[in-house]
Parts: C-alpha cells; sequence; structure tokens
C-alpha cells in the first residue's frame, strides 16, 4: 500500500471530486487500530468551509479536513482512502476517521475486509 501525507486543502480536492463522482464512501471510525461503523456507506455532500457530510441510512456523519493535524492518502490496488488523525483539541490516543472508496464496483457488505487492510 502506499501512502503519503497531504494537507486539508488536498483532502479536500479528492472529497469534492468523490462528491462530484458521486462515488460510494465508506466511513470508518477508527481507535487503536480498531474500526467500528465501517458500514456507513453512502454519498458525500460539502457543507462548504472544508466540511462534508457522509448520510448513510438513519444516520449522518460530519468531517472537517481542517481539523486534524495528520492527514494521510492511502492507495493500493482496490482502495483509494484518506486517513485523518490527530484531531485538534482531542486527546483520545489513536482516534481516527478514514474515509475510501473502492477503485472497482462492489456491493457494499464486501467493505469489511477491505477496511482491514486500509488501516493496517
Amino acid at each position: 500500500m502506499e501512502s503519503k501525507h497531504i494537507g486539508a486543502q488536498e483532502a479536500d480536492e479528492i472529497l469534492e471530486k468523490w462528491a462530484n463522482e458521486s462515488r460510494r464512501v465508506c466511513f470508518a471510525v477508527c481507535a487503536g487500530g480498531i474500526a467500528w461503523h465501517s458500514h456507513w456507506v453512502g454519498t458525500l455532500r460539502s457543507a462548504s468551509m472544508s466540511r462534508w457530510i457522509l448520510s448513510a441510512g438513519h444516520t449522518t456523519n460530519m468531517l472537517c479536513t481542517r481539523e486534524y493535524q495528520e492527514i494521510i492518502q492511502t492507495e493500493d490496488d482496490d482502495l483509494l482512502g484518506i486517513r485523518f488523525a490527530q484531531p485538534n483539541g482531542v486527546s483520545a490516543q489513536g482516534f481516527e476517521v478514514n474515509l475510501f472508496v473502492e477503485k472497482h464496483d462492489r456491493n457494499e457488505e464486501d467493505y469489511a475486509p477491505l477496511l482491514n487492510r486500509i488501516i493496517q
């Protein structure tokens, strides 16, 4: 898996592209390498000023790219992802939000095994 650090502006550009393409995005909240709620799969929409909203079923998640000290873009043969770590003002060690899309169109149920690869 390839990865590189990016800034909030570059993350916004990638997320805007995913939103414009109506890509199915998996929103996974992680702590210490353990992911939960990786079943939140939906499309992104911009809420302006570096804020992104993903709605999945009865759940709405919001992410502000400028609120993270570390942003890492990841890519492998199957996935494109962005890992947001070290949120400003949060002391919880290992807290991260991972957003990723699949390069190949699959069912939402197939995301859970793929998530294991992106959070490693």
